[in-house]
């Protein structure tokens, strides 16, 4: 309102963002995105169009102004003495102003004068703040101590740590250049088994919880996915893979060394974290399917011949699976939706209830077996999405750091320019949950123009007349695809999509999506209609990359599971041109009408190639000196390439003590 009212207070005249900042958070250090955001929270409050504005408009290089016309509001104002001798001149904005905050409250109410309903966060605590990874957090039985993993970087070893909970003091357990996974207590609190892996093959080892002398249990080829101690402490339930085999809990009994099986998944799944309840008469896992699902299983281990019984019905990945002490249900961290959190499950219907520990992904967590205390494994990412100026790359071929261009603390990502080269959109979760962003690359200004969605957003791609972006949404781990129409931000659900076909991009002229169309386990490459009216097969395998060009006349597809590269040109058979280089991993792709850029990121050596489509020629640019993860996308002039960059990845333990 503040920004709002000192527009109205000089109607019609551009304000900078300077004096904005200036005269609205006098005295307070913030950046240009709360001003940004102000503004854009105002517009979508008012309904108003960056395009074609009746209220705020943005002036490019100069900031913003307001453009409606201004009128006194008809309602009599108490007016103090000094209010008076001021004279009446200065009611006319704020009249004005007051008519717009009417609209504004009731938006903000929902229109029902309701309260919005607020989120109960758990009292969280930190265990670790330390640079590097500590991770597969173990609480006692009693839940005062905890062991944790810290992994540094490649050439530094694995340590295995015991923490007294409250403290800072440490005890190092083990140390070992093998990785270090899934430690466990014994149920009297004694020992710690763990799982060390190198060169292929797994030992399963122990170490007295106070330290002391390492002893080998077991060794196997393969790695593990989780361990679990039994409840009268005389066996260990793990899970692994012999070489060719799926992944299966087997049990060790500690007297004999001698293994049993657990589980036999049928072929195609794996099972994977163990968890016995506390009487040990049932065992709870993960199962992973062939589609990369997975749901959590029941054995019942009191009856011969038991088949285990699925108990979630919500898709999911699980990475921890742990029971409440009374065997009232269990607790899991998984990832559902957009990042990973801690989830609650029910044992008489299998239903799953987020457990709210802030906008934290938390990929691992540990129960106290007699405690009430909460383990978990917080990962803090920081995404930006970074310019590459090419005309420098190829001049100087020299190493190049991407330049961040829209800077924050969150997960931007996903950028894609607009086709005139002008706008960027990107993906957020600024607000807590991922949103897409419109971005001016002229006057810098950024607003959202979707709302919040608890879904991971993919495949951001803008229709060839800039009003729509079309996206996919990952909504427990199933794809949707959408369009969204930027003027009035109604975002559409593309129904024929949702099981047959995985959308890529829009055609020149607007009326198809190239898309992979499956039938039963087969993919192929062709295109379908915006409405999904009609389906055209193009190529006989899926793609990986699809470029058409402004005229609409050349297809470029690339499969990279054959090492081709197809020109397909209007009117004639595809040509397939076998690329004269060998492709180093998974590329990824960005092009114009003259290049297809190709970034190897899987090797770490983050090389940038250009392929030169007229000459049919490979060049190599140079190497870019970050860690790129996601999309990205290429001005129409090729002057400037996007990407997004990891500036940090760090895991630390927090504690919740009252969870249970």
């Amino acid at each position: 309102m503040k920004v709002l009212c000192y527009l109205a207070r000089q109607p019609g005249q551009v304000i900078s963002r300077a004096e904005l900042l200036d005269r609205v958070w006098s005295g307070q250090i913030v950046g240009e995105e709360v001003l940004t955001g102000a503004v854009s929270e105002l517009r979508q409050a008012l309904g108003d169009d960056t395009r074609r504005p009746l209220y705020i408009e943005t002036i490019r290089k100069g900031g913003y102004r307001l453009v409606m016309e201004m009128e006194p509001a008809e309602a009599e104002f108490p007016a103090t003495p000094a209010a008076r001798s001021r004279g009446t001149g200065g009611w006319r904005w704020v009249g004005a102003a007051i008519v717009l905050l009417l609209v504004v409250v009731v938006w903000l109410a929902g229109h029902d004068g309701s309260e919005p309903p607020q989120e109960r966060f758990w009292q969280t605590q930190p265990l670790t703040s330390l640079a590097g990874r500590e991770e597969f957090p173990a609480l006692s039985p009693d839940g005062s101590r905890v062991v944790y993993v810290r992994r540094g970087a490649a050439d530094v070893p694995d340590r295995l740590y015991l923490r007294q909970c409250g403290t800072t003091n440490e005890i190092l357990l083990a140390e070992e250049q093998a990785r270090l996974r899934h430690p466990a207590w014994s149920p009297d609190g004694a020992t710690v088994v763990f799982v060390a892996t190198g060169e292929g093959n797994s030992v399963l080892r122990s170490v007295p919880s106070l330290g002391g002398p390492i002893m080998d249990l077991a060794a196997w080829e393969g790695r593990a996915w989780g361990l679990d101690w039994t409840p009268d402490g005389g066996g260990i339930a793990v899970s692994t893979a012999e070489p060719g085999q799926p992944a299966r809990i087997r049990i060790l009994d500690l007297p004999t060394r001698r293994w049993r099986p657990l589980t036999d998944p049928g072929k195609d799944q794996d099972d994977h974290l163990p968890a016995f309840a506390p009487d040990g008469r049932t065992l709870a896992f993960a199962r992973l399917d062939t589609l990369d699902r997975q749901h959590v299983y029941l054995l019942d281990l009191q009856t011969e011949e038991a088949q285990p019984r699925r108990l979630t019905h919500r898709t999911a990945y699980f990475t921890s699976l742990s029971w409440l002490p009374d065997g009232s249900g269990l607790v899991a961290a998984a990832l559902t939706t957009d990042h990973y959190q801690i989830w609650r499950i029910g044992l008489v219907d299998g239903a799953m209830a987020a457990e709210q520990l802030g906008h934290r992904h938390v990929l691992q967590a540990s129960l106290a077996s007699r405690g009430a205390g909460l383990a978990a494994a917080s990962l803090d990412l920081d995404y930006d999405i970074a310019a590459v100026d090419l005309h420098r790359f190829v001049a100087d071929r020299v190493v190049l750091h991407p330049e961040p261009v829209f800077s924050s603390t969150w997960l931007d990502r996903e950028p894609a320019f607009s086709p005139g080269g002008d706008r960027v959109a990107f993906t957020s979760d600024r607000s807590g949950k991922t949103q897409i962003f419109l971005a001016d690359l002229e006057d810098g200004g950024v607003r959202a123009i979707d709302h919040p969605a608890a879904a991971v957003v993919r495949n951001l791609r803008w229709s060839p007349d800039e009003r729509h972006l079309f996206f996919t949404l990952n909504d427990d781990r199933l794809s949707s695809s959408y369009t969204l129409e930027i003027a009035s931000e109604i975002r559409e659900r593309l129904e024929f999509a949702a099981e047959s076909c995985r959308l890529q991009t829009w055609s020149r002229d607007g009326e198809w999506f190239y898309a992979d169309l499956r039938e039963g386990q087969v993919s192929t490459f062709g295109r379908i209609r915006r409405d999904g009216s009609e389906r055209q097969e193009l190529l006989p395998e899926a793609a990986e990359f699809v470029h058409e060009s402004v005229s609409g006349d050349t297809l470029l597809v690339h499969a990279h599971a054959h090492g081709r590269l197809v020109r397909w040109i209007r009117g004639t058979e595809p040509t397939v041109q076998k690329l004269p280089f060998e492709l180093p991993g998974r590329i990824r792709y960005a092009a114009t009408d003259r290049h297809v850029y190709m970034l190897d990121s899987d090797s770490g050596t983050n090389t940038l190639y250009r392929w030169e489509i007229a000459a049919c020629r490979l060049d190599t640019l140079g190497l870019l000196d970050a860690r790129i993860v996601g999309s990205m996308t290429v001005s129409p002039d090729d002057s400037r390439l996007l990407v997004t960059v990891e500036n940090r990845r760090d895991m630390d333990l927090i504690l919740v003590p009252d969870f249970h």
